[in-house]
């Protein structure tokens, strides 16, 4: 695997692209043109009971690694709980949803390959709000970028269901 360039790239702390995405802060450390589409790493803030609705991806698996909070995670037909320097893989073409049951703020670092989630987070955080209330036109946007939406409330399309 070559990536783009010769030089090191560094990503100061607090530093990065932030996407607004369903509630949760997004944070992209790097891109898939840096790592020549391998992979995608980005940084995940979510908010006591915030987190992803239901959904799955169908070009890219996640690995995600806990940096503070507590979250329940479902996966497939597996719950189960993850806390601070715990590992876990979301396959891609496995419906997942996580959420944060602690009573502050949570972080994740995760790896997401190969790379390009990074383009659904820029699309959905700059699409106007009618775009992202609607179910059907938030599930087209995802679709375009090879994810299903599959948890959406018709009340509350951002939100996580159950």
């Amino acid at each position: 695997m070559e990536f783009a360039g010769s030089d090191p790239i560094i990503v100061p702390a607090g530093e990065g692209k932030v996407f607004n995405v369903f509630g949760e802060t997004i944070t992209c450390k790097l891109y898939s043109e840096d790592t020549a589409e391998a992979f995608t790493m980005y940084e995940v803030e979510t908010p006591p009971n915030g987190g992803a609705p239901l959904h799955q991806h169908l070009k890219e698996d996640e690995t995600c690694f806990v940096l503070e909070g507590e979250y329940e995670v479902h996966c497939g037909n597996r719950r189960f709980k993850v806390a601070p320097r715990m590992v876990f893989l979301l396959p891609r073409d496995v419906p997942h949803t996580f959420r944060n049951v602690g009573k502050t703020a949570g972080r994740m670092l995760v790896i997401s390959a190969p790379g390009g989630v990074e383009k659904f987070y820029e699309e959905l955080s700059q699409a106007p709000p009618e775009a992202v209330a609607d179910s059907s036109r938030l599930k087209k946007l995802a679709r375009r970028h090879h994810i299903e939406l599959l948890g959406l409330s018709s009340a509350s399309p951002g939100k996580p269901v159950g």
